[in-house]
């Protein structure tokens, strides 16, 4: 299965050689984030992370540094405390609004405005 990923990476860089808009930037090619990675004669990236990265296939993509975890980690707490207030507040307004109480009130308008309405009939009827 490596052996079939080497030969469309392979053929991939055929293509991209032939290419006039690479050919025609020169000793460089362009990486996916858009940046220049400059070749020597053999055709191998001047890039050391991204040979180190590539030659090394126990291990995985390097660890980011203390400073940038901890703001990943304290973005995710933030976040997450962000939703548990959010879900405490909705709780205490569900619970302070006596539902009950406001089920009443709007049965006893809608009763009035029953009553209100076969009185309005009547006075028209006698009229």
């Amino acid at each position: 299965m490596s052996n079939l990923f080497k030969r469309v990476f392979k053929l991939k860089d055929k293509l991209s050689d032939q290419n006039i808009d690479e050919q025609a930037r020169g000793d460089f090619k362009v990486n996916v984030k858009g940046q220049r990675v400059m070749e020597n004669s053999d055709g191998v990236g001047l890039n050391k992370y991204n040979s180190d990265y590539m030659s090394k296939k126990d291990k995985g993509p390097p660890m980011l540094s203390m400073r940038t975890r901890i703001k990943v980690w304290g973005a995710f707490f933030g976040i997450g405390l962000y939703f548990y207030l959010c879900y405490k507040l909705i709780k205490f307004r569900l619970k302070s609004d006596d539902l009950d109480l406001m089920e009443r009130e709007a049965n006893e308008e809608y009763k009035l405005k029953l009553k209100i309405d076969e009185f309005n009939k009547d006075n028209n009827n006698k009229k």
